[in-house]
């Protein structure tokens, strides 16, 4: 893998263009109604995850993690939506803005590739090959995925072209990143899965060589959980699958929140980005170390993943690399105000 820090400082040069060619207010669309969160009674069985587990040795593509040099020291790139336009229904490859970035990608020096979901459009034989040859073998780094709804639409078709696990964690570096099935009981983090979080959450806790942990997930689970994010749960690419129930916030959130009182959580989902939506979203706590990213694609002139910076310390400083080669801005440009002056307010 060739690490070009040459080739980083491009992507992530500052211009102002960035801004004035991002989605405007007229370019949104209104989310359709059936696109709305269903009642938890029409919703399917939840199913039981695969047994969460160390992902190292679980890379979709089978390359192994590099060994860390000097001072420890990393980065990674993230991703959501990489499958593209749900308009584009001709194509059995991912999206062409991330194929036409692959040499761009390898040159990062990036340690691994962390999918956030929904990098398949079907589970065919013709679009399991176009994601095989097109993007996960032709990668030359090690690629993870935390499922979204596309992926393991057929369960049981997903796992055999991939069985490994669809949640676990990786203690890589000063860094703990846990991935998280989100469409196993239609967006909720329950049963097995939530006894597993809560957890490793405390081993973070407990754990002097774990500085900072990183949340993977595809739907944006947490966007439902305060008034404030209305504007971001609303444009996320689907409404379906996600369920308006105070699980969220009496389950999973306050053990998060416990975390963030002692070390950086940073959560990462994948379900936005398409054609109407925005790539990008970030917002921190003012009250905990608690911060939420989303970053997605859709095959749009706008695309754009992130690579995260990890410093010896477990402190991350986050890039915007744009897949159209322009210049960029931080990803603290993209919060709340940013989302609800550029898209359409219920």
């Amino acid at each position: 893998m060739r690490r070009t820090l040459a080739v980083v400082a491009c992507l992530l040069a500052a211009g102002s263009t960035f801004v004035r060619t991002w989605p405007s207010a007229s370019a949104p669309i209104e989310a359709p109604a059936s696109a709305l969160p269903r009642a938890a009674q029409d919703l399917p069985e939840p199913v039981e995850v695969t047994e969460p587990a160390d992902l190292a040795a679980h890379a979709l593509n089978g390359r192994a993690l590099p060994p860390l040099e000097g001072d420890g020291a990393y980065s990674f790139l993230v991703g959501g939506h990489l499958y593209g336009s749900p308009k584009n229904t001709a194509s059995i490859y991912p999206s062409a803005s991330l194929l036409g970035s692959l040499d761009r990608l390898e040159e990062s020096g990036a340690a691994f590739f962390m999918g956030l979901g929904d990098i398949v459009r079907y589970l065919t034989p013709k679009h399991l090959y176009g994601l095989r040859t097109g993007f996960v073998d032709a990668l030359d780094m090690p690629l993870f995925n935390a499922v979204g709804n596309h992926d393991v639409a057929v369960r049981d078709v997903w796992l055999r072209e991939y069985p490994h696990p669809t949640a676990g964690f990786l203690e890589y570096g000063p860094v703990l990143h846990l991935v998280l099935d989100t469409e196993a009981d239609s967006g909720r983090i329950a049963g097995r899965q939530l006894e597993w979080f809560t957890t490793m959450l405390e081993h973070a806790r407990t754990t002097e060589s774990v500085r900072t942990v990183v949340i993977h997930s595809h739907k944006l689970v947490w966007a439902d959980a305060r008034e404030e994010f209305e504007i971001v749960a609303r444009f996320v690419n689907a409404r379906r699958g996600y369920v308006e129930d105070d699980g969220f916030v009496r389950e999973v959130l306050p053990s998060v929140r416990a975390l963030a009182a002692h070390k950086p959580v940073v959560w990462m989902s994948g379900d936005i980005g398409i054609e109407g939506r925005l790539p990008l979203f970030f917002h921190r706590e003012t009250d905990v170390d608690l911060s939420y990213v989303a970053v997605g694609i859709g095959d749009t002139g706008d695309d754009a993943l992130l690579q995260v910076f990890v410093a010896p310390d477990g402190a991350l400083a986050f890039g915007v690399v744009r897949l159209d080669g322009a210049p960029s801005v931080p990803l603290e440009t993209f919060g709340l105000e940013y989302w609800k002056q550029n898209l359409p307010r219920r």
